[in-house]
């Protein structure tokens, strides 16, 4: 639909389209306890699904098409490149197409492909190591759940080392016969993890806009589990996990502040249940179709608003859309959460909030 749309416009040959997708197949195959494809799925001979370390859990198809400059739009025009390439190398590459100078001390971790778009060698693809880390925790584990790759070799998890050339199912561990190989990997991995760590343990807030409001979702959500909503189904189910936002006042003030249980564009009340989403629900495993029906009733009789350790507490009424607070905001740091209390399932995170300067 994107070409079509292109090409109605007379856009097609001078625009850089790009086509991926997300890491790996979600829901296209099902697998057993080691990560391999059973009879039911496809996941092109590959092992694992998506948030696995291994092939089938990060590799995905990316097209590049610039038909004004040469690439893709004909037979002529098209080409493979087999090269160990990673999402890194899109904005390089991008800049490189466009002929945008990099300014003076910027750098990218990934490389520009245009060479190798162009049908010119480009040899360092395959020599460099490049690592996918899958895990999804508040805090990063090393080795968990990596996979440091150079040319055809994967090595999962600092331990296992497979040639995917060969052995794409990843079914033969080979590290007892390739042992330099497996330190060079190791040395690699260590780099990037120095590299994606060393400000690990900083916050990183989300501005308070001074001039008008600023709307935080679950999504944003800091918390220890890691269990923040992260689709509507979720929302709609009601999820009760909690979090925290970190958070930066640009500009001291008074603020009011909206807690609300759906999102603020649908004026729906904190006990409501919105419709149900019907044209999802032959499209979702039949455990998740709850998810798209009406949206879970819940009866909370109180709202809580903490600014750091400053409380902030009110009573709430079956037929509120939002419970509001106006507080005063100091410049600096703010860790924000905002709580819903006395459902019968517990206590739930406000899973939208905004923030607007009382004028």
């Amino acid at each position: 639909m994107l070409l079509d749309h292109l090409e109605r416009r007379g856009l097609a040959d001078n625009t850089i389209a790009i086509f991926m997708t997300d890491n790996g197949t979600a829901g296209g195959a099902d697998v057993d306890q080691q990560g391999h494809v059973t009879d039911d799925g496809f996941n092109a001979g590959m092992r694992g699904v998506k948030c696995s370390p291994y092939e089938g859990g990060h590799r995905v198809p990316c097209f590049i098409r610039w038909p004004a400059g040469g690439l893709g739009g004909s037979a002529e025009h098209a080409r493979d490149l087999d090269a160990l390439t990673a999402s890194i190398d899109v904005m390089p590459t991008l800049l490189d197409l466009c002929q945008v100078p990099v300014p003076h001390g910027r750098s990218f971790h990934g490389t520009s492909l245009v060479p190798a778009l162009r049908g010119g060698p480009q040899p360092q693809l395959n020599e460099r190591i490049v690592v996918t880390d899958s895990q999804r925790n508040a805090r990063p584990v090393k080795w968990k759940d990596s996979a440091a790759m150079r040319d055809t070799w994967r090595l999962i998890n600092g331990t296992a080392l497979y040639n995917v050339a060969v052995d794409p199912e990843q079914r033969r561990d080979v590290s007892g016969q390739h042992p330099d190989l497996v330190v060079e990997l190791r040395a690699g991995y260590e780099r990037w993890w120095d590299l994606v760590t060393s400000r690990a343990d900083e916050r990183v807030p989300i501005p308070i806009q001074p001039e008008g409001p600023t709307d935080l979702n679950a999504h944003d959500w800091r918390n220890d589990a890691g269990d923040a909503p992260w689709h509507q189904g979720m929302i709609r189910d009601g999820q009760t996990s909690r979090g925290h936002w970190e958070l930066d006042v640009v500009r001291a003030g008074r603020y009011r502040v909206e807690l609300r249980r759906w999102p603020p564009d649908t004026a729906a009340g904190l006990a409501d249940a919105p419709p149900a989403v019907a044209w999802r629900r032959d499209a979702v495993d039949p455990t998740d179709a709850d998810w798209y029906e009406g949206g879970r009733v819940t009866r909370f009789d109180r709202a809580v608003l903490l600014l750091d350790d400053d409380r902030h507490e009110q009573r709430l009424d079956t037929d509120m859309s939002a419970a509001v607070f106006e507080v005063d905001l100091s410049v600096g740091p703010l860790l924000l959460q905002a709580d819903f209390n006395g459902d019968s399932r517990g206590t739930m995170g406000a899973y939208y909030v905004r923030i607007a300067p009382v004028v």
